[in-house]
């Protein structure tokens, strides 16, 4: 189940919930296979997004101005291809389990990134 995560002290707007399941619909029809796998969360005050993907590590995302964001999400979507990427997965539409999974994986069984 994808995650929609905000700040506990203050409660979440209409406009960043609104745009954080809008970034996540964009990014499960771009990358189907990750679906239920992506957490976005909301930094309202702070005026910027987090994303990461829990299948791949809950450590290891990306971040992005709010005001950066273009209306479509096309950016974040590039954005988290190049995190695909970066653990050596492809960018297509199909991306088997088996490609996650045989990753190589650091001491704490999490996929190792490309550094470089």
């Amino acid at each position: 189940m994808s995650q929609i995560i905000t700040d506990i002290s203050m409660p979440i707007s209409g406009y960043a919930d609104t745009l954080a399941r809008n970034l996540i619909a964009r990014l499960e029809l771009h990358y189907p296979s990750f679906t239920g796998f992506w957490r976005v969360t909301v930094n309202e005050p702070g005026g910027i997004i987090e994303v990461t993907n829990m299948m791949l590590s809950g450590r290891y995302g990306f971040l992005m101005h709010i005001n950066k964001i273009d209306p479509e999400g096309r950016k974040v979507v590039r954005a988290a291809g190049e995190l695909l990427e970066r653990y050596r997965l492809s960018r297509s539409k199909i991306c088997t389990f088996d490609s996650v999974f045989s990753l190589p994986t650091d001491f704490r069984g999490e996929p190792v990134f490309d550094n470089g």
